[in-house]
């Protein structure tokens, strides 16, 4: 192809991807009509009021937990707890002043002294508040953590019974109580967990209500005649994909509504996770453990029951960013030299519409996921130096379609070692090796940890989307016969490595979802543009280590 035909698929594939810029941001605004959830007051919700703090040690209030549950009364008629420590023993008499019922939690873990305070606390509270209790549940997936054995959870349940003379369980998963159906004896009820999303093999929230039907089926026949409560059952709304679990508000609203129509249909007992974000918990488990509220960590409900639902509620911000973008660029090609033409321009204003809606996805990314200053700090230098990369990408894309300026060449990193050490004689090829080396470090390590341990890892796809793609643009519209730097032997491990990476994660999460195979491909885009989609001949190429080898022995002498 020659130069004409590269500058006019240039601008074709800018403008290709501000247009799917902009399908994004609609798609996020798009209303999505879902079935209503039942009328009235829903059945039960996982109440943990920590939500604003930092971690789940923090006391809380009366004052707190009153203005908590003053909102949560609107929609529901019971809360569930997980503990009686930290002040949480005064839910139950505050549940009281607005007609709610509890689901009073007994945290037991590994260490005994902490439940025996515990079990004390909660002997009080159930003494003071019998009439709004309406059972105990004795420990949460104890044996899902392996903290205590079957047979003290057994005597923890007998003696809380006993104590208090009240309807008491335990809670865990439901594959838990299939392999130790004997703690059925001392549970008043069995208190299942069905979380499609959490499964060894995730189910797509299409199949979501399938799957707990089925589920609930089975506990019925391991135990039959027993009363049957699922203590939790809920959808993300923010983190990664695994398989095809995808979370969003969206997904959240539709398995919510669906769920809850089925069970006051059949009259299934239910208590939904949970009612408030809980951020503490992204430390664990990434930014999907603190993503599973129907209300923020402000108290603002993500959606509603009724009626469609929008992914993003501010999604003409997306939209406005996009328009913002294409103006700023197209004043930047206007008044910063070279003259750019018509092509220039047209170049500046495509990926401007691109910049706008990416940094709206960026800001929305960011405070989702950074939980504090230094995670706001490590991702905001990611992706200042994404945004250094694009726009060095871009400038030279720029001068070359629209003033007729050469292509500056990446240089490699061994190139760009010498030329720190001599001190001088800095370019742009150089600022763009430099550039590209980082994004290969930075997405190498990424990818390691979601090959080896990728359960709760995010895929950052919005602070890498532009400098992965600006740089494979720039390497793409290259002449066939264009010079190309050598690498270094780094440089090539981990270009070798990033696509071999992005087919071990199609494999484990099945390339069930949109997530990973973007991620995938920004592998593979920055991979083929650092190893050079066509390589030059031998020739050029032993020329090339040949100059570079004698540029550092000039920089040794």
């Amino acid at each position: 192809m020659n130069e004409s035909g590269r500058k006019l698929a240039l601008l074709m594939m800018v403008a290709a991807g501000a247009i799917f810029s902009m399908l994004r941001c609609w798609e996020a605004g798009r209303p999505v009509s879902l079935p209503d959830a039942p009328a009235g007051r829903l059945a039960c919700v996982s109440y943990t009021p920590a939500r604003r703090m930092a971690t789940a040690e923090a006391v809380m209030t009366p004052a707190q937990i009153d203005a908590d549950l003053r909102r949560l009364a609107d929609r529901f008629q019971c809360v569930r707890t997980y503990a009686v420590a930290r002040g949480l023993d005064a839910v139950p008499a505050v549940a009281r002043k607005y007609g709610m019922k509890v689901l009073l939690g007994v945290w037991i873990g590994p260490d005994a002294a902490d439940n025996e305070a515990e079990i004390r606390t909660a002997t009080r509270v159930a003494a003071e508040n019998a009439d709004v209790i309406r059972a105990i549940v004795v420990g949460n997936e104890v044996l899902l953590r392996h903290e205590q054995s079957e047979e003290a959870l057994r005597g923890y349940l007998e003696r809380v019974r006993a104590a208090t003379r009240l309807p008491v369980t335990y809670a865990d998963v439901w594959e838990f109580w299939r392999r130790h159906p004997g703690l059925a004896g001392a549970a008043s009820l069995i208190t299942i967990h069905i979380l499609p999303y959490w499964e060894n093999h995730p189910v797509a929230v299409g199949a979501a209500l399938d799957h707990a039907r089925e589920v609930y089926a089975e506990m019925q026949r391991q135990f039959p005649g027993r009363h049957i409560l699922i203590g939790e059952t809920g959808w993300p709304t923010a983190g990664r994909p695994r398989g095809g679990a995808i979370p969003s508000r969206v997904n959240a609203a539709r398995y919510l509504r669906e769920f809850t129509r089925y069970a006051v249909e059949h009259g299934i007992d239910y208590n939904l996770f949970e009612a408030y974000d809980q951020p503490w918990k992204r430390a664990a488990e990434g930014t999907v453990g603190g993503s599973w509220g129907l209300y923020d960590v402000n108290g603002a409900s993500k959606f509603s029951l009724q009626g469609p639902v929008r992914e993003t509620e501010d999604w003409r911000g997306g939209l406005q960013a996009a328009s913002a973008g294409a103006l700023l660029f197209m004043i930047i090609g206007a008044v910063v030299p070279p003259r750019a033409g018509r092509r220039g321009m047209f170049l500046m204003a495509a990926a401007g519409v691109a910049a706008g809606a990416a940094l709206a996805a960026q800001c929305e990314y960011l405070s989702r996921d950074s939980r504090d200053a230094a995670e706001w700090m490590l991702s905001g230098a990611g992706a200042a130096w994404g945004w250094l990369a694009f726009f060095c990408a871009l400038i030279a894309l720029r001068s070359w379609a629209g003033a007729g300026a050469a292509l500056p060449r990446v240089a490699g990193i061994e190139e760009v070692a010498v030329v720190l050490r001599r001190r001088g004689g800095w370019s742009m090829s150089h600022t763009l090796g430099l550039l590209r080396f980082g994004l290969l470090a930075g997405l190498s390590y990424l990818n390691l940890g979601l090959v080896l341990d990728g359960r709760y890892r995010d895929f950052p796809i919005p602070l890498l989307a532009l400098p992965v793609a600006g740089l494979a643009l720039l390497e793409a519209v290259r002449g066939r016969d264009a010079e190309r730097a050598p690498l270094a032997p780094e440089e090539l491990l981990m270009a070798w490595w990033l696509p071999l990476a992005a087919v071990l994660i199609l494999i484990a999460e099945k390339g069930l979802n949109f997530t990973v195979w973007s991620w995938a491909a920004l592998c593979v885009l920055l991979a083929g543009g650092t190893c050079g989609w066509r390589r030059p001949p031998a020739g050029e190429q032993q020329c090339a280590r040949q100059q570079s080898q004698a540029g550092r022995e000039v920089a040794v002498k």
